[in-house]
Parts: structure tokens; sequence; C-alpha cells
């Protein structure tokens, strides 16, 4: 991976076999257009990774997440509006990764290319 542009926290929704939930993890988006994710700050090794530039076709923000049909979560945390949510899908539309920014103010620079979906910290 290449220089980070913009690191910062989000939650992520994680689908296991019996649960679903949303977790904060660290997310780097990185100068190549590569995102990853981690567990904490302090991990080296991520959790998982997309290519954005890959499938920007495939990539939603706020109202727009609405029109995914099948993978969306069944419900937001609470506090959360859909206002605040992001999903980003891989190329060959097999899997869909969902993150919602902790506030509308996260994801409001949306003119900025690097400020897409993070706050800098």
């Amino acid at each position: 991976m290449t220089k980070a542009l913009k690191c910062g926290y989000l939650l992520r929704y994680k689908r296991r076999l019996f649960s679903r939930y949303w977790r904060e993890e660290f997310i780097v988006l990185y100068e190549d257009s590569s995102m990853a994710w981690f567990k904490d700050k302090s991990r080296s090794d991520p959790e998982g990774a997309l290519m954005l530039k890959e499938a920007p076709e495939l990539m939603a923000m706020g109202e727009y997440t609405l029109r995914i049909p099948h993978t969306r979560p069944s419900s937001l945390p609470q506090g959360c509006t859909v206002r605040q949510v992001m999903a980003f899908g891989t190329p060959n539309r097999q899997k869909v990764y969902w993150f919602v920014a902790k506030s509308e103010d996260e994801i409001n620079c949306q003119s900025r290319p690097a400020c897409l979906f993070m706050v800098s910290q």
C-alpha cells in the first residue's frame, strides 16, 4: 500500500454466521485508492481491504445506499441515520462493505476526493 491520505474511525457492519453487528474500526484511505480497516489504530495487519478505483460505480453514500438491493444491514446503530451510511462494492459484485460515520459532518466534505468519507485525525 502507498502513502495514507486520510484515516479515522468508522463503524463497519460485520456479518457472522449467527450474528450481525456494527463495530468501530480504524479506516485508512491510501493514495492508490486502496482502503483498509483495522481492529484498532495500533494494529499493522488489516482486517480487510479493497481497491476503490476498481469499482467506482459500486460506491454509494447517504440515501443512495437505499438503492442497493439485498445486502443492506437490517438496522443502523442507535442515533445514526441513512445520511451517515456508505457502501463500497467489490468489482465482481460478490460483496458490499457497509460503513457508518459517527456524524453527518464527517461525510459532508464530498467535493474533495480524499475527504470522501473520513475526517482527518
